[in-house]
């Protein structure tokens, strides 16, 4: 049975890891069921928010996943996993990490790949892999683009822990807040800058991180333009810059 929890919050869609005991770590089961909970959002959700019970983010993997694992096995869940993080990087809609605690391992990898990260100054991170004997793989490959590579090998070869305000000093964290008030503090940043812009927009911008992580320079422009010029041919963009533009005139007429 998976521990993820799905809650819907008005247009915010809230997934929680809860496994008590364990730091809310994950099975494939768990990551699967992500996948769907992403999936099959309703119609109108703007955001989603991760987050971990049990006053901690998530210790990743559980540990006896790895068990018995051969050549076989360890390609099958390595699969899920990927998809699992591609699903959360590629969403269309924005997504923030609201982190208490501990955030290892896997649980590192999806607030990595979350828009926003937002963690208390009791909070901690590490990516272990190298103490238990393999290395880092999937999107953790973009980690040197968040703190270069420098810190990057630092982190992947020790498998050292590193605390928030190190981490924040070092470009990963949009906020650092109070012990116990992360996920607050992650529906306060959704509902004050988030929520209520042009669903095509947003989802075309999103799609632009996508070409310029995923193409060189000159033909992620080329691919943007396009982007571009098929934005102007959804109907509704014409209806919001006529909005902003009347919010516009009535701030200066004040």
């Amino acid at each position: 049975m998976t521990i993820v929890k799905v809650k819907n919050e008005g247009s915010i869609r809230c997934i929680t890891f809860d496994r008590p005991g364990k730091i809310n770590a994950l099975r494939d089961e768990d990551l699967l069921a992500v996948i769907e909970a992403l999936e099959t959002r309703p119609e109108g959700t703007e955001v989603v928010i991760f987050q971990g019970a049990n006053g901690n983010f998530s210790a990743g993997m559980y540990v006896e996943e790895f068990s018995g694992f051969d050549l076989n096995s360890s390609m099958a869940h390595i699969r899920i996993g990927a998809k699992f993080l591609d699903t959360i990087r590629s969403l269309e809609i924005p997504t923030i990490a609201a982190i208490e605690g501990y955030c290892v391992g896997l649980a590192f990898d999806v607030s990595l790949v979350c828009d926003f990260r937002i963690a208390t100054d009791k909070s901690s991170f590490s990516m272990p892999e190298i103490n238990v004997g393999m290395p880092c793989v999937m999107d953790i490959s973009l980690l040197q683009q968040h703190i270069g590579m420098t810190r990057a090998k630092e982190m992947l070869l020790t498998g050292g822990f590193y605390p928030a305000r190190q981490m924040e000093e070092w470009g990963f964290l949009n906020r650092v807040v109070p012990a116990g008030t992360a996920r607050d503090a992650a529906a306060e940043f959704a509902e004050k800058h988030l929520l209520g812009r042009s669903p095509a927009a947003v989802a075309s911008q999103k799609r632009l991180f996508e070409v310029w992580l995923q193409h060189p320079h000159k033909e992620g422009v080329q691919i943007s333009l396009m982007e571009y010029g098929m934005n102007f041919a959804n109907p509704d963009t014409q209806s919001w810059i006529t909005k902003y533009r009347a919010e516009m005139a009535a701030k200066k007429q004040k």
